[in-house]
């Protein structure tokens, strides 16, 4: 499409201008896998990683691209630098869980999950994907623990917001 090219060619020329100009960096990245570039996406992020070690959103941005290339190992690498960075990050924490998982390491994805519910223990996501990966290691025992958690919460959630509607319609 030609707004494409075109806003390819409006991304790259900053970072040839400016190359340490990690917004343009991200702008273009972005762009690349809006448009399902995801190979070709690496390089701006791992231009921003490279000049801040410390940017979060980059690291996170170069492990989706490395996801959607099944590159789980990559994926798991980007998002274990973020953990690193910000401990308390559930997203990180889950994409780094997925990532785990998707390698056949359920054991370290669920170490991953377990993380998130000592930051935040009505992560309702936590507990499915907790869930699924003891019951893929085998422990079906503990493995249910995670569905009827889950359940509670989201009957916690749903009371509340069904309390919140009605003092809303007074």
């Amino acid at each position: 499409n030609d707004t494409s090219v075109e806003s390819d060619l409006c991304f790259r020329s900053p970072t040839d201008i400016d190359p340490p100009l990690a917004l343009a960096w991200n702008n273009l990245g972005l762009a690349l896998l809006d448009q399902a570039n995801h190979a070709e996406a690496e390089q701006p992020y791992r231009s921003i990683t490279d000049i801040y070690p410390q940017d979060a959103g980059a690291w996170s941005n170069l492990g989706v691209a490395f996801d959607e290339q099944y590159k789980h190992a990559e994926a798991e690498q980007a998002y274990r630098s973020i953990t690193d960075i910000n401990p308390k990050d559930t997203g990180a924490w889950n994409n780094l869980g997925v990532a785990l998982a998707n390698q056949g390491k359920y054991g370290e994805a669920e170490q991953a999950f377990r993380s998130i519910n000592d930051i935040d223990q009505q992560d309702v996501v936590d507990w499915n994907n907790r869930g699924i990966a003891l019951e893929e290691q085998n422990k079906h025992v503990h493995g249910r623990t995670g569905s009827p958690k889950c359940t509670e919460i989201r009957t916690q959630k749903d009371r509340s917001r069904k309390h919140l509607t009605r003092y809303l319609e007074r």
